[in-house]
């Protein structure tokens, strides 16, 4: 009668390319190993297709995108984002956060995010003069003619006078 003899040398195919390359055993078709999909990104769901291998799906879940600026961060197109917060600044260093007007203080950058810095405080307690910052930090003080006039009414005196 026939013998069958097994032939490891022989290839085989079970038409999955999931649970990887075939190879014959003892005269068996046995699997090799499977596929790893998981490519590691938060924003797609992994799979495998025993036709294509490995397949990645866009997903909508909620993630972190890391950036303190954002807000209400979640999955879109296989990335992670969030909503731009209004007036946030991301950094890292202080002079990142550098608005160039010295009349608001130093800002710092604090946690990721420029934190305002302290304005100079330009009153000189004189009611008869208007009091502000002149752009580069320094305090001016100009003679007040309307403070000069609330300042009569109000006390019924005829100082301040203007200096």
């Amino acid at each position: 009668g026939c013998r069958n003899v097994a032939d490891n040398a022989n290839s085989c195919d079970d038409g999955n390319v999931c649970n990887g390359l075939e190879s014959c055993v003892s005269g068996v078709c046995q699997s090799g190993t499977p596929l790893t999909c998981d490519d590691g990104n938060l924003c797609t769901d992994d799979s495998c297709d025993a036709r294509l291998g490995c397949v990645t799906t866009n997903n909508t879940v909620t993630c972190d995108d890391a950036d303190p600026c954002t807000e209400n961060d979640a999955c879109s197109g296989g990335l992670c984002a969030g909503t731009f917060i209004g007036g946030c600044q991301n950094c890292t260093l202080d002079s990142e956060c550098d608005d160039a007007n010295a009349c608001n203080g130093a800002e710092i950058c604090s946690g990721g995010t420029c934190q305002s810095g302290t304005a100079p405080n330009c009153d000189d307690g004189n009611v008869c003069t208007d009091n502000e910052c002149d752009g580069s930090g320094s305090c001016l003080a100009n003679n007040d003619t309307d403070s000069i006039i609330r300042a009569r009414y109000r006390n019924g005196f005829e100082t301040p006078e203007p200096i």
